[in-house]
């Protein structure tokens, strides 16, 4: 029978070796503690020790703990057993069982060991049903453990199907590294080399044993073998140790073991070939007459090299690779076992490296480190395996890359490539440092976590890197406007921290063995959407997305869908498909929430606090705080970081600054702009991004001077990063373009509103994405400063481009309707404004919903039409629906509740009611009051001194005020001359 230690770590006991074990009694014979561990059952018991299932309150998880059998081995046992723990203690692989500590008991030695609850590969293969792709799969995983020891400096030389573990979930782990020692130090002392003629000799002498029925093994008399250092009854499966001469099982020896010679990482790359020859052709690739020990010794060593079989549907190249392999001398094999995994490979090399992590989008993710408390003679300095994430992404960005991107941009002829790939550079640099970190701190503490969390970690970071690759061969494709949005989309690289942070992950089952191609291939599509969907790359999504449909339906793996349905949410977000956002996002996280992925879970309910925000009036408000509360919620559920509650924070805002809910979306917006300070920078584009939706809520709020200094910090962090002429400059200047005109500060709103047309104009040969943005702004100036005709023309233009002319639909479309009809007011053009807004009033509730804030403009310009008629009554009644409207949604102290009291005063004024008139004007004057508009503070001034002058309450302060308004409506600009002129006139008739 096969090498009892050769299985001990085998969690899944059979039922062989239950027998076994009830025979010897070792059941009976196990502890209730071993030093600290608390003993659960007996896994297997060999010559020299065995296996306990125990459970190690230290590190709080259950594991295999081998011991020396006590009387048995003495020294020479101890000294294997701590051999064999520093061997198998430096590897930190996933393709390596893993060792967490060693020491001392009742004059043995205990190793506490990582339990795999499963199979050995030996017994996988021996249950069939797997075709030869699945069978070389397999075996590439173990290919990779052996791979990362040799790479540590070490050699297995005991390699077999029996020594592999299959874990529950489907991953390949090397085990029983008991004959291990480092590669540079020399065999140690052997007997003389055994030259052919002898072991024919041996061969004759031994056709008087008998067989080992299972295993064809040659058992020998006990004296013959003694003298060849081969154990009574050992078979040729089973291992032969260093005291008995030979090192290593038989079967899978190669020809240096055989001959007594020093073993390499050659000779391992020898027994895995033997060992994945039989898996695929099921014979062995040395045929042995008579089946005895020296018989197969003298094929190895002096026979005929091994052929493929005739008839086979395994390609020939991986036959020649096999038989290269298995070659007599070692110079005529592979030069490493990495070469001889490549030569195995069918698929490109990127995929050749840990299927458990491929699984789910992963690049090649090695992990070996060394451990401090390795017990005995210090090992040679290895290469450190855990550098290769500095590799990985050294592959991803480079010069190479960077000089690919550089011609792209200087071949589109645009004067802002060379700030936008500065911005790259340092973006990706900074995120390839970051995440080099975070896979070397997951590599270092592989001992300190469990395997699940360990494979989610590295699962993570995989899928991070191949988001950010996808998105590195989109920049190597750019259009005009990618180049331009590059350095906003680097500053939104994931964070490599956030895959520590999994608890979330837990639940999540990984795909089975058959699937793992297929969802390989899948997430490598959603990788690539995932990409183009953040550089808004749009053309023929829809019908990608249709596509992966099929094969994520064909992948049958269910946490594929719910990845789907969100990237479908965010396709129809980019094309402003609310509603159908809505349906696929909630479905996204319906799905993510009962299948344990909390974080796609999260990102999506953050997604819905804008969508389902945008929802108007109170239901869209509602909603925004109701996604926005379980979004936090998921996101202590899964222990996110800062930056997690960054963009819980900016959705939130953004939605309440949409909802015209200035005081909250200040609140949200200051508190997230503080974290990215912290997270990112003071002068990160994230930051600058945020306070510019931050100063926009104060200055919409009328709070100008707060909001005024916010976004002037943004726009020199803007200037820094990537120069004064960037078009990412465009949106903060008009966002400081509303600012000042709300303010009355129509010179700096028209400096800001021209610097961001030129910008657009240098860097567009047909005007940009924003060049209508652009317009309106300046049409808005040109309205305030008077120019009604060209503002007039600017808005009419504006809306026939979008299709709104006589159907608004949006509330862009609304809002440039509603300043068309103020526009043609000021031209005395009545009944084509009426017309206007009119159209606008009835479709206010299909596009607006009821009560907004925008509908109350609409009135309050109908108001004014209706007033510059004669019909004050229409007009009153007007307004104050409108008034009703701003109190309810924007409550009883916001600035734009003076616009309605201004008209409602006016028109009680028109009516001969001015003692009506003073208490809703006081109440505007101080609202009016925080502004630093003088037209809009003159407006009231003189109005309220009318009204107190008229109804005979105080003559005195009536006319002050009037004076102190002229004054102020002068200053005002060309917008206030009407109203310049009629207060000089009453100022004048005192």
């Amino acid at each position: 029978m096969g090498s009892e230690e050769s299985s001990l770590l085998t969690v899944t006991v059979d039922s062989r070796r239950d027998a076994e074990r009830r025979a010897t009694g070792a059941a009976n014979e196990a502890p209730e503690t071993i030093d600290r561990f608390v003993v659960l059952d007996v896994l297997g018991s060999g010559a020299m020790g065995i296996v306990y299932a125990a459970w190690d309150p230290q590190l709080d998880r259950r594991v295999a703990l081998k011991v020396v059998r006590p009387g048995k081995g003495g020294g020479d046992a101890e000294s294997r057993l701590v051999r064999e723990a520093q061997g198998m203690a430096r590897l930190s692989h996933p393709n390596v069982v893993s060792v967490f500590d060693v020491g001392a008991h009742a004059g043995g030695v205990w190793i506490a060991m990582e339990f795999v609850a499963g199979e050995t590969l030996h017994a996988r293969i021996g249950e069939g049903g797997l075709d030869w792709r699945e069978r070389l799969e397999l075996y590439r995983q173990a290919g990779e453990g052996l791979c990362a020891a040799h790479e540590a400096g070490l050699v297995h030389r005991d390699f077999k199907p029996e020594n592999v573990l299959i874990g529950a979930q489907g991953r390949v782990r090397v085990a029983d590294f008991g004959l291990v020692r480092p590669s540079d130090q020399g065999a140690e002392t052997l007997p003389d080399p055994i030259r052919g003629d002898e072991l024919l000799a041996h061969a004759r002498v031994s056709e008087s044993g008998e067989r080992d029925p299972e295993f064809g093994a040659l058992q020998t008399m006990a004296a013959s073998t003694r003298s060849l250092g081969l154990a009574s009854g050992s078979g040729m499966s089973a291992r032969l140790t260093m005291d008995e001469a030979w090192l290593g099982t038989p079967r899978f020896m190669s020809p240096e073991q055989f001959q007594r010679m020093p073993a390499d990482a050659r000779s391992d790359q020898f027994s895995f070939c033997v060992a994945l020859y039989h898996a695929l052709y099921e014979e062995w690739p040395f045929q042995a007459e008579g089946g005895g020990f020296f018989e197969l010794a003298a094929a190895v060593t002096l026979g005929s090299a091994p052929t493929l079989p005739s008839h086979t549907a395994i390609p020939p190249q991986i036959g020649a690779a096999l038989l290269r392999g298995l070659a007599r001398e070692p110079e005529d094999r592979f030069p490493d076992m990495r070469a001889l995994l490549d030569a195995l490979e069918l698929a490109p090399p990127q995929r050749r490296r840990w299927p458990w992590l491929l699984a789910s989008l992963g690049g090649a993710m090695a992990a070996a480190a060394l451990t401090a408390w390795v017990v005995g003679s210090p090992a040679p300095e290895p290469v450190d395996p855990c550098s290769r994430g500095e590799a990985e992404v050294a592959r991803s960005w480079g010069e190479a890359q960077r000089a690919q991107l550089a011609a792209r941009f200087e071949g589109l002829d645009i004067g802002f490539g060379a700030s936008s790939l500065e911005a790259i550079d340092e973006g990706v640099r900074a995120w390839s440092q970051d995440w080099a970190g975070a896979y070397r701190e997951t590599c270092e503490t592989r001992h300190e976590q469990s395997d699940l969390r360990y494979d989610m970690r590295m699962n993570c970071l995989a899928e991070q890197r191949a988001e950010v690759d996808g998105l590195i061969a989109l920049f190597s494709m750019a259009d005009e406007d990618l180049v331009r949005d590059a350095p906003d989309l680097v500053s939104e690289l994931p964070a490599a921290d956030a895959c520590e942070t999994l608890e979330g992950r837990r639940a999540v089952e990984p795909p089975r063995a058959d699937q793992l191609d297929v969802v390989h291939e899948v997430r490598g599509r959603l990788a690539r959407v995932r990409a183009r969907l953040a550089a808004a790359e749009l053309d023929g999504l829809d019908t990608e997305l249709e596509l992966l449909g099929a094969e994520v339906e064909v992948a049958d793996y269910e946490p594929l869908l719910a990845e789907l349905d969100y990237l479908r949410g965010v396709h129809a977000m980019k094309t402003k498909d609310v509603s159908t956002a809505q349906d696929w996002l909630l479905a996204a996280h319906g799905r993510a929430l009962a299948l344990g992925q909390d974080r796609l879970a999260m990102t999506a309910a953050r997604d819905l606090v804008l969508e389902d925000g945008a929802v108007p009036g109170d239901e869209g408000q509602e909603l925004a705080r109701r996604w926005h509360a379980v979004t936090a919620a998921l996101e202590r559920r899964i222990d996110g970081g800062p930056e997690d509650e960054v963009e819980r924070r900016y959705a939130y805002g953004r939605a309440m600054l949409r909802q015209m809910r200035f005081e909250p979306a200040r609140g949200e917006l200051s508190r997230a702009a503080e974290l990215a300070a912290e997270v990112h920078g003071p002068h990160s584009l994230v930051t600058a991004r945020i306070e510019v939706a931050l100063g926009t809520a104060y200055g919409e709020g009328g709070k100008y001077e707060p909001g005024e200094q916010i976004l002037a910090r943004a726009i020199d962090t803007y200037e820094r990063r990537l120069g004064p002429d960037h078009p990412l400059l465009i949106g903060p200047l008009l966002s400081r373009t509303t600012l000042h005109t709300g303010a009355g500060q129509l010179d700096a709103a028209l400096a800001d509103a021209k610097r961001a047309q030129r910008i657009d104009a240098a860097s567009y040969t047909d005007g940009g994405p924003r060049a209508e943005n652009i317009l309106h702004h300046l049409a808005l100036v040109h309205d305030l400063r008077g120019d009604y005709e060209r503002a007039a023309a600017n808005f009419e233009a504006m809306l026939a481009r979008r299709g709104e002319l006589q159907r608004p639909s949006s509330v862009n479309g609304m809002t440039l309707a509603n300043s068309l009809c103020f526009s043609l007011y000021k031209l005395d053009r009545l009944d084509e404004a009426e017309a206007v807004c009119a159209r606008s009033l009835e479709l206010a509730p299909e596009v607006l919903g009821d009560g907004h804030p925008i509908t109350a403009i609409v009135l309050n310009n109908l108001a004014l039409i209706a007033r510059a008629r004669g019909d004050f009554e229409a007009g009153l009644e007007l307004d104050r629906k409108a008034l009703g409207y701003v109190e309810d949604r924007l409550g009883a102290d916001h600035f734009y509740i003076a616009y309605s009291l201004v008209g409602v005063a006016e028109g009680l004024l028109g009516l001969g009611r001015a003692d009506e008139a003073v208490p809703v004007l006081e109440r505007a004057w101080q609202l009016r009051q925080e502004q630093r508009d003088p037209g809009e503070q003159g407006e009231v001034e003189c109005l309220l001194g009318q009204a107190l002058i008229d109804s005979g309450q105080d003559r005195e302060r009536g006319r002050a005020l009037e004076r102190e308004a002229a004054v102020k409506l002068r200053a005002a600009g060309p917008n206030w001359n009407s109203h310049a002129e009629a207060c000089d006139a009453r100022v004048a008739g005192h």
